[in-house]
């Protein structure tokens, strides 16, 4: 079975995977590290994944109808 989920990048990752948003069909059981492979993004420390509001790490798994949100978090001086 499926596991439909939306994805948004934000920033400079939209020009790397090519498109801002997009709907995703995994597998059921799949993780955060699957949705980012799926984007065609490179998984690396500054790529964020907020699930409902909240900083993912990689092996959490995806819920039903949960959007993600991919950033790059900016930090200055």
């Amino acid at each position: 079975m499926a596991l439909e989920i939306q994805v948004e990048l934000l920033g400079a990752l939209r020009q790397e995977a090519g498109f801002a948003s997009r709907r995703l069909s995994l597998p059921d059981g799949a993780k955060v590290a699957d949705a980012i492979a799926a984007c065609g993004l490179a998984d690396r420390v500054d790529l964020w994944v907020l699930q409902g509001g909240q900083k993912v790490s990689r092996d959490a798994l995806l819920l039903p109808g949960e959007g993600l949100v991919f950033f790059q978090p900016v930090g200055g001086g």
